[in-house]
């Protein structure tokens, strides 16, 4: 056994606690643009196809909502920026992608008409969409068409070439795409919101909880972990490497101990700080997002970040009592004490990353403020527990020890042989030997003795 009578407290830490922090509102504001990108497409599809025009017609306006949503979606999602809008004028620019191409969309009734329709001359230089379900029979009607009007129309059969090699039954741009449509699900799609002026969501997989997937949440839970473990380093770093130059400026000597000391620190810092935010960032996304079912979805995330901080330190506190470095008596209370502090912790953190929205550096200030004010409230109510333990003999459920064994030095100061002993032979004991004399009190030494804090967490007697 290592455990003793110190402080043997290594709870959760500033930049722990500031990392789940950060990485729960980064959850949050992930969640919510691919929510408002979610709303957007449903909105203006359904803004852009509840109308009078006929359904050949809707049908293609459909398309370019959809495809414009969509994108947008996956672009939210994959934790990029939207970009993608349908203007919706009279130019060849059906659809504008974040890079600035332009996107002319077509959505006849057959491939032939639609490669004909998408191959004029005037939406060369545009990206050409087309429906799903016709995109190889396009791509071949143009093809025949390049070659058909190669002599007559050399304008025209460069179009239908153009056509042959850039058709796509959806939209591509910065490593984000739209999903494909066919031309059947077009006319689907208009009619669905025709007919009770609204659109069936979850039919169209048009919802947050079916947007965001798990290799969603676990990009995210990586992102977090190594922002978080990287700042987590530098504010343990810092301070160490401008002391270590100040030393060097000052004495002319580099302290190269001291500068790996605070490296391993900083590394250690870091990986519970990294292992923190991966666990809240993929908890929280998951909850908000409706993956993680109902019930966890309605708890807050600053709960939920607490509990992250919570289970690591106390792991990490089960760890060092399973190997014996304390005692589960020492391991508890440790752990109510931390559960205490990061309530703190939190609650500051979680004001000051939202009165200082810089990334980060609001939750550290205010989880710094938090340990300070938590701190200084659990040293009080430690010590009122103390005194109760004192003059009441309290335990509190083991965690305070209550050892009533005389000191030795009171017992050697008193006149009693003390002797250390580990096997005590025993002989026959015959009263009618003993000769009692008279003692003498006047001169016999007083000691007074008194219950006190003996040692971390451990009541019993010493000497006034």
């Amino acid at each position: 056994m290592h455990s003793g009578d110190g402080d043997h407290r290594d709870g959760p830490t500033t930049p722990q606690s500031a990392a789940a922090i950060y990485s729960a509102v980064a959850a949050l504001d992930y969640v919510a643009t691919v929510d408002s990108a979610v709303q957007e497409a449903v909105v203006s599809i359904i803004a852009g196809t509840d109308n009078a025009k006929g359904l050949d017609f809707a049908k293609g306006d459909a398309a370019e909502f959809w495809h414009a949503g969509t994108f947008n979606i996956d672009a939210a999602r994959r934790g990029h920026t939207p970009g993608a809008w349908a203007p919706r004028d009279t130019s060849v620019r059906d659809i504008i992608l974040p890079d600035g191409t332009w996107v002319q969309a077509k959505y006849n009734h057959d491939a032939a008409t639609t490669a004909g329709q998408i191959s004029r001359p005037s939406y060369d230089g545009c990206a050409k969409l087309v429906p799903s379900d016709q995109l190889l029979g396009v791509r071949d009607q143009a093809r025949r068409g390049a070659a058909g009007n190669a002599d007559a129309r050399p304008d025209l059969s460069e179009s239908y070439r153009h056509t042959a090699a850039t058709a796509d039954d959806r939209l591509r741009c910065q490593g984000d795409q739209s999903r494909p449509l066919t031309e059947q699900q077009a006319r689907d799609l208009v009619a669905d919101v025709r007919d009770d002026h609204d659109l069936d969501v979850r039919r169209w997989e048009l919802t947050t909880e079916q947007a965001v997937r798990l290799q969603d949440i676990t990009r995210q839970a990586l992102r977090g972990g190594a922002e978080a473990a990287a700042l987590a380093a530098a504010v343990q770093m810092v301070p160490a490497v401008v002391s270590t130059i100040r030393a060097l400026i000052a004495t002319g000597e580099l302290d190269l101990d001291a500068l790996s000391q605070s490296a391993s620190t900083a590394l250690g810092e870091a990986a519970r700080s990294g292992v923190t935010a991966s666990i809240t960032r993929a908890l929280v996304a998951g909850a908000r997002a409706g993956s993680l079912g109902a019930a966890l979805g309605a708890v807050p995330a600053n709960v939920i970040a607490a509990a992250v901080v919570l289970a690591v330190t106390c792991l990490r506190t089960a760890y060092r009592a399973a190997v014996g470095y304390l005692n589960w008596a020492q391991a508890s209370d440790i752990m109510v004490h931390d559960s205490l502090l990061l309530a703190g912790m939190i609650a500051c953190g979680w004001l000051g990353q939202h009165l200082i929205p810089v990334p980060i550096l609001g939750a550290l200030i205010g989880s710094a403020a938090g340990a300070i004010l938590a701190g200084a409230v659990l040293g009080r109510v430690d010590e009122a527990i103390i005194n109760l333990a004192i003059t009441r003999g309290w335990r509190l459920l083991g965690g305070i020890e209550q050892d009533y064994t005389v000191p030795e030095s009171v017992l050697r100061a008193a006149g009693f042989a003390v002797t250390r002993w580990h096997r005590i032979s025993t002989q026959g004991f015959h009263p009618q030997a003993v000769h009692p004399r008279t003692i003498a009190t006047a001169n016999l030494p007083l000691h007074v003795i008194e219950r006190a804090l003996t040692g971390a967490r451990r009541v019993g007697y010493r000497q006034l």
